[in-house]
């Protein structure tokens, strides 16, 4: 008997120990720990003016653990209505990630 209780208490301790592992593991992931993921910092409004020459990073207002690597250029703002911007960003680690958002043009 003291052998089934001793496999018993061994495997109950390696399931608290992969337990832990998984806690520990999703913490750090999805806590973002490490910092993986560029936080970006946008302006408060997402309007422009019909004509108005606004560039696709004036929207942002900082970016924390990246920078932005995609060329700026100036969105076409001759049309009402809402326009596609697009920004990649590189972070810490040197992967790159594109970034849409949506502009409205009045």
């Amino acid at each position: 008997m003291k052998k089934e209780n001793f496999k018993n208490s061994i495997f109950f301790k390696i399931l608290v120990f992969l337990f832990w592992i998984n806690c520990v593991y999703f913490f750090i992931v999805y806590s973002n720990i490490l910092h993986t993921e560029p936080t970006i910092i946008f302006n408060e409004k997402f309007e422009v003016k019909k004509g108005q020459k606004v560039k696709n990073t004036f929207f942002i207002k900082e970016v924390k653990y990246g920078k932005i690597v995609s060329k700026e250029y100036y969105i076409n703002t001759s049309k009402e209505g809402k326009q596609l911007v697009s920004i990649t960003i590189k972070n810490i680690y040197g992967k790159e990630k594109k970034y849409d958002f949506y502009i409205k043009v009045t």
